[in-house]
């Protein structure tokens, strides 16, 4: 898995966050709130891929 598709669900994140702040209305706020959450369920989904990939395995099997 690359890091890059993770860096970019966190900036995407944080940035619903920074305008969620700064939005006029409460029905923007709404829905860019609602896109960051989105956005964190996403990365917390692929890191939990990416842990599980990158175990060993239950058997060592010899090369003939």
């Amino acid at each position: 898995m690359e890091q890059q598709p993770l860096e970019r669900l966190r900036h995407n994140a944080s940035k619903c966050r920074d305008l969620a702040g700064s939005a006029m209305t409460s029905a923007a706020r709404d829905v860019l709130t609602g896109l960051a959450e989105q956005y964190e369920e996403k990365l917390v989904a692929l890191e939990a891929t990416k842990e599980t990939r990158h175990r060993r395995p239950a058997f060592k099997w010899p090369l003939i």
